[in-house]
């Protein structure tokens, strides 16, 4: 996505608006969403201007703190791009990744702009580390990992490019995004590693808007996530979608027309929704940029 030069508070404004349009709702009496001014507190590293969550007062375990829409999340599952990659057999991160190159590259045209806008350009990751600081890695289980991760994610730039020249109408360059641009590839990929979450068993894991601004620090979460994952593989829906429960003839069509109906935004707006609890210590589902 292209960057435009903004206030924080700018930034938080257009997120915070669009959490409403889509029914991304959390409770203000216990948190706050704000913009973080400085560049480390703590052990919580943050970008100037990037966006936190701050604790108003003493939370109390399992406190619901949020609740998200599935219809929220940005999934390859449920994109529009998901027809070409159930043909292509492309799926998990790779695809996650496309997924959200091709929303940045719709601009403040995509459904999921407000949410895009407050992302920052890159995570810091040890594949985009330079030359110099991966030093520090050398002979250690972690460097090993880094190397192997770039082969990887090498290979699936090549699979990319090959996806690309086969779809050109689809694939545009725009808005910032640069189809043949390893290093765009990469900045994509360091934000799909650090924040995506698993939702459910037909979504898989998706960039999920709030959850990834509490702390990622294994050592620090301080929230976990809970989302219904079993549910239909072909629609996403709880069981007893049309596809569990037999349907008349004349239902199968307006249960279809409905699902259509949906499909610009990419899911159903009656789906189960994510919640993210209050807990101290846990390390189950940690996210990013908290501050306690």
């Amino acid at each position: 996505m292209a960057i435009v030069a903004q206030s924080g508070e700018e930034t938080l404004r257009v997120l915070l608006e669009w959490f409403e349009k889509n029914k991304v709702t959390y409770n203000e009496e216990a948190i706050k969403v704000v913009t973080q001014q400085q560049t480390q507190g703590g052990s919580n590293i943050v970008s100037p201007n990037g966006i936190g969550i701050v604790a108003k007062r003493a939370l109390i375990d399992e406190e619901p703190l949020v609740m998200i829409p599935k219809c929220a999340v940005i999934s390859s599952a449920s994109s529009a791009l998901a027809n070409i990659f159930e043909d292509e057999g492309l799926g998990g991160s790779l695809a996650l990744c496309i997924t959200v190159m091709y929303e940045m590259a719709q601009g403040d045209e995509s459904p999921w702009y407000g949410y895009l806008q407050s992302l920052p350009q890159r995570a810091d990751i040890p594949l985009l580390w330079d030359a110099e600081s991966l030093k520090w890695l050398a002979g250690t289980d972690v460097g090993k990992w880094v190397e192997r991760d770039e082969k990887n994610v090498r290979d699936d730039f090549g699979v990319l490019q090959t996806l690309v020249a086969d779809y050109p109408l689809v694939f545009v360059s725009q808005n910032g995004v640069r189809w043949d641009d390893f290093e765009c590839f990469m900045d994509t990929t360091s934000l799909v590693s650090s924040r995506a979450f698993m939702v459910d068993e037909f979504r898989g894991n998706s960039m999920v808007p709030f959850a990834d601004i509490f702390n990622h620090l294994t050592s620090g979460a301080n929230v976990h996530i809970e989302s219904e994952e079993a549910v239909c593989l072909l629609c996403g829906n709880e069981f007893g979608c049309e596809h569990t429960e037999p349907l008349d003839d004349s239902d199968d069509e307006s249960e279809h027309e409905d699902h259509d109906d949906c499909e610009s935004h990419g899911d159903h707006e009656d789906h189960d929704d994510c919640e993210s609890h209050g807990e101290s210590g846990s390390d189950e589902w940690s996210d990013e940029g908290s501050e306690d």
